[in-house]
């Protein structure tokens, strides 16, 4: 029982946390705090993930500055299926996600776009999504920055890794290419 109860606090306080950051206040908190309750509940008891998983990676999206009482479970089903077929932490997941959106000038709309790429990578290379994300941390906002396309850097990350480099190698590397492309 003692169990039952730290779960159901931590759960409550994962959502008062998340409505919280998200800038809701007063009688808008309180809607708020229902909203992202509803919602990772949703996601608790129709994925592989605890609605306390759900509730966490909600208050990373509401730290990042996204709209989290107006998700729906629609949004983030891309990047929930994309952390269970890859084995990773949910909140890594969506984080991962979210970033490369930002990074590349992408959209929600293009979440199952992104979550393709990582998946393919990560299935024909020796990528991680540990690595992917540590490449992109160097590459991807200057990649974006030169419009180039994620899958095309996603599929030169992956040659970078079978051929022995690690993730931050990696995207040094061709963060290195990219920042010489723009000097010549």
């Amino acid at each position: 029982i003692e169990q039952l109860i730290e779960t159901i606090q931590t759960f409550q306080r994962a959502v008062t946390n998340a409505a919280s950051v998200a800038g809701y206040l007063g009688a808008s908190f309180d809607d708020a705090r229902e909203k992202i309750a509803h919602l990772a509940v949703a996601i608790g008891t129709t994925t592989v993930y605890s609605a306390q998983d759900a509730a966490r990676s909600l208050y990373s999206l509401a730290s990042a500055g996204f709209d989290v009482v107006n998700m729906t479970a629609r949004d983030l089903i891309p990047m929930v299926n994309y952390a269970a077929a890859t084995q990773i932490d949910l909140d890594m997941a969506i984080q991962g996600v979210t970033k490369t959106m930002r990074q590349f000038g992408l959209s929600f709309e293009d979440a199952n776009q992104i979550v393709d790429t990582f998946t393919g990578v990560i299935t024909r290379t020796y990528a991680t999504a540990d690595k992917l994300y540590e490449s992109l941390k160097y590459v991807g906002s200057i990649a974006g920055e030169l419009n180039q396309d994620l899958a095309t850097v996603s599929a030169a990350l992956g040659v970078l890794y079978n051929r022995g480099l690690e993730g931050g190698q990696a995207g040094q590397r061709l963060n290195m290419i990219f920042s010489l492309s723009l000097i010549h």
